[in-house]
Parts: structure tokens; C-alpha cells; sequence
């Protein structure tokens, strides 16, 4: 009911995500977004950039075809729990299309609704994941004094490429049961 009551709240906070520059090159103020909510839930937050060095060498390395902005960076939100159930890990990628991929657009970064779907750069993929982890968190921490799980929350960089994000997280020990 509280979800269904904040639907506005929601929506604003996606198109407030959708509104800031990700693009393969520019995810550094959608991660400060990202960041600052899971402070805010209280998770521990880490953040990371480039490669990690094993991961050249795994089967699943996928080389990006232009790398990142030397500030892009990807972030990491960490949950300890007092109990003994397993951990879960939820992850998204950060990053959009460049603005210019689907031809040019005078707003890239403007939202529409329509039929009860918004539209932008980003809403579906994969800003759109990364608001309803955020969103998820927000109202189970609402509701609950604590979570029952550890929890490990990723938004990374990778849409053309894993190794940036997840692979590295991985290298970097992120991990969940």
C-alpha cells in the first residue's frame, strides 16, 4: 500500500536518474545518485575504477570497444545483518547508450510518460533496474528495522563489456551466497 501510495515518489526519482548523464562516458554523476542513496539506507559504500588486473585473463572478458571516462567509477553498497541467512547480491549497469546512438535527440536525457510507461535514455536500460533496487531497499527499509540478509547492492559500469563492472567487482570480492 505505501508503494502504491508513493507512486509519485517513484517516478520522480526514476526520471531524477534518467535525467543525469550516463552514457558510457558520463556515469559519474548517476553514480553519485546511486551512492548517496545507499548512504542514506545505511549501507557501507565502496567505490572502484577501471579493470581489475585478473580480469584478462578470465573466458567471460569481454574488451570494451572505447574505454570509460577516467572518472567513471562504479559503486558498491555492502549490508551486514545480525543473522545467518545467506547473503544476496543484486547488480545493474549504470551506463546508457550514448545520446547519439539512437540518432540526435534534442533532450537526451528528458523523460516522457505514455500509457503508463516512461520513456528516456536509460529507463529500461538499465537505469530503470537500478531505481527499483534503490526503490526496493528504500521501502523494505522503511518497514523493517533491519534486513534479514547481508546484502551487496552493485551499480557498475559494463553495458559493452563486464569486465569494468561485474567482473571486477568480482575480482574485488563482492560476492553473496
Amino acid at each position: 500500500k505505501d508503494i502504491d501510495n508513493s507512486k509519485d515518489e517513484v517516478i520522480a526519482g526514476l526520471e531524477q536518474l534518467i535525467a543525469l548523464p550516463s552514457s558510457d562516458l558520463q556515469a559519474t554523476n548517476a553514480q553519485k545518485f546511486v551512492e548517496d542513496m545507499l548512504k542514506s539506507l545505511d549501507f557501507d559504500v565502496h567505490t572502484f575504477k577501471g579493470i581489475h588486473e585478473n580480469v584478462y585473463s578470465l573466458s567471460d572478458y569481454c574488451p570494451l570497444e572505447q574505454p570509460f571516462h577516467e572518472d567513471a567509477y562504479n559503486v558498491v553498497g555492502t549490508y551486514k545483518s545480525n543473522s545467518n541467512h545467506p547473503s544476496l547480491l543484486l547488480f545493474a549497469h549504470i551506463d546508457t547508450e550514448a545520446e547519439d546512438y539512437f540518432g540526435t535527440f534534442e533532450k537526451p536525457y528528458a523523460s516522457y510518460h505514455e500509457d503508463g510507461k516512461i520513456y528516456g535514455l536509460g529507463s529500461s536500460d538499465d537505469k530503470g533496474g537500478i531505481a527499483m533496487m534503490l526503490y526496493a531497499l528504500y521501502f523494505l527499509k522503511k518497514h523493517i528495522k533491519e534486513f534479514p540478509y547481508d546484502l551487496t547492492i552493485m551499480s557498475i559500469l559494463g553495458k559493452h563489456g563486464g569486465a569494468a563492472g561485474t567482473l571486477s567487482a568480482l575480482m574485488h570480492g563482492y560476492s553473496a551466497d
